[in-house]
């Protein structure tokens, strides 16, 4: 068998199948190395990795410490407390929400970037929040005031207070404007409440006390038997009523003060428990009142509706004062009355008083005798410088003569016993209160 190559005396060689020592040890110093390496890197990176999270947790807090001051500082309106639950409160809550919601932004914004814009849009809704704050206080003020008014029956309803009555029992739609102010819509119409607040109107109380003062004085003054100037009285309640402003004077012809009670109008009833309004509406007052006469421009009656433009108001006070003085005189004249009854008791109660009412009364009864008076008669009379006079019959049997002292007669004739009372009136010093008028003597003899 023939054998091809180098096949006696050479050695066989062999395959080896064990790990590469050297290799395995220089793999694993590289291994190593960049082991080392991948660890030196990693740590690096983890410990700036780990700082940064640090840092924004820190300015996190720092600046939810930012938000929660101011978020402290933005308190809800503590009038809204007093807001009855299930009225307006759900208006005023959403409005809350709706800003404490911007709010909350604007405080963000301001504590990443204090940007001034920020921070005024921050002060903006603090301010409105406080605005809210300070309309429902004077809503509720109002309110409590208005209600008071009415619990005192010193409410006066003009023309367009209506929606009072609507607004303070709940019943006005409620609005909140966007700079926290408060408005109403009452029958289709939009109030802003700052230009309605308070403005209702009641008693014009200024008016009532000076009115009631006067009638008084008045009547006191007739009691006392003093004058009464018309003028004076006018002119002093034109110039009260001036003062309380037009709407001061719209209220009084609304209102029923107490002192005219007992005022009788034209046609005979008393003014009783009636306003002035009432009265000039349905005709009732004197023709002055509505010829133009005192103010310079007629009016209709039956018509009042001009009471409530303010340019009529110098015509609207001149109607009342001249009704406040119409009243007035005749309390002034119950006084008077009154005066002028008791001068009377106090005077007849006098004995020269007395004496000429006998006196009245004697030669009363004197003449009822006619022609069978006598001269003694008359002689009885007191009469003044009796003794010088001298007392007669006529000589045809008509009468007495009756001379003086100084021998000048005068005659008393049965047929003109008015004259012959005259005369022995004038004689015996009967004073005039006590005398019949010639013309009383006639009305009599009917």
């Amino acid at each position: 068998m023939a054998v091809s190559g180098n096949v006696a005396g050479t050695a066989k060689r062999t395959v080896s199948y064990a790990p590469n020592q050297a290799l395995i040890k220089g793999q694993r110093d590289v291994a190593q190395a960049e082991a080392a390496a991948d660890v030196a890197g990693g740590v690096a990176f983890t410990k700036n990795f780990t700082s940064a999270i640090v840092k924004s947790i820190q300015e996190q807090e720092k600046r939810d410490a930012i938000r929660e001051a101011y978020l402290d500082d933005l308190q809800n309106p503590q009038n809204m407390r007093k807001i009855e639950d299930g009225y307006n409160k759900q208006a005023i809550t959403e409005f809350l929400n709706t800003n404490k919601d911007a709010y909350a932004k604007a405080v963000d914004c301001y504590a990443r970037t204090k940007d001034r814009g920020c921070k005024e849009q921050m002060e903006d809704i603090k301010f409105k929040f406080s605005n809210l704050n300070t309309q429902l206080d004077l809503y509720l003020n109002d309110k409590k005031s208005y209600l008071d008014a009415f619990g005192n029956k010193q409410l006066v309803d003009l023309p367009g207070d209506e929606k009072y009555t609507e607004l303070y029992t709940n019943k006005g739609a409620f609005s909140i404007e966007e700079n926290g102010d408060l408005g109403f819509t009452i029958n289709n119409e939009y109030n802003k409440y700052n230009d309605i607040v308070g403005k209702w109107n009641v008693n014009n109380n200024i008016y009532d006390t000076h009115i009631l003062k006067s009638s008084f004085n008045a009547k006191l003054n007739g009691q006392k038997g003093l004058e009464f100037n018309r003028d004076i009285e006018r002119n002093s309640t034109a110039a009260v009523l001036k003062t309380t402003g037009a709407e001061g004077v719209m209220t009084a012809t609304r209102s029923d003060f107490g002192f005219d009670d007992d005022y009788i109008l034209p046609n005979g009833k008393k003014a009783g428990k009636l306003t002035f309004e009432s009265m000039f509406a349905n005709g009732m007052l004197a023709d002055k009142y509505y010829d133009g006469s005192i103010t310079g421009t007629p009016y209709k009656k039956g018509d009042n509706s001009w009471f409530w433009d303010k340019n009529n108001s110098k015509d609207l006070t001149n109607l009342l004062a001249e009704y406040s003085t119409d009243v007035n005189e005749s309390m002034h004249k119950q006084g008077l009355e009154s005066f002028n009854v008791k001068r009377s008791q106090a005077v007849s109660s006098q004995p020269y008083m007395r004496e000429s009412k006998l006196k009245s009364q004697k030669i009363e009864d004197i003449l009822a005798k006619g022609k069978d008076m006598t001269v003694a008669d008359i002689r009885g009379l007191a009469m003044e410088a009796s003794q010088s006079r001298t007392i007669r019959p006529l000589g045809d049997g008509s009468g007495f003569e009756i001379l003086s002292g100084q021998g000048y007669g005068k005659e008393i004739k049965f047929n003109d016993l008015n004259a012959a009372r005259q005369l022995l009136y004038e004689l015996s010093g009967v004073r005039q209160e006590h005398r019949i008028s010639p013309k009383e003597n006639n009305e009599f003899a009917k």
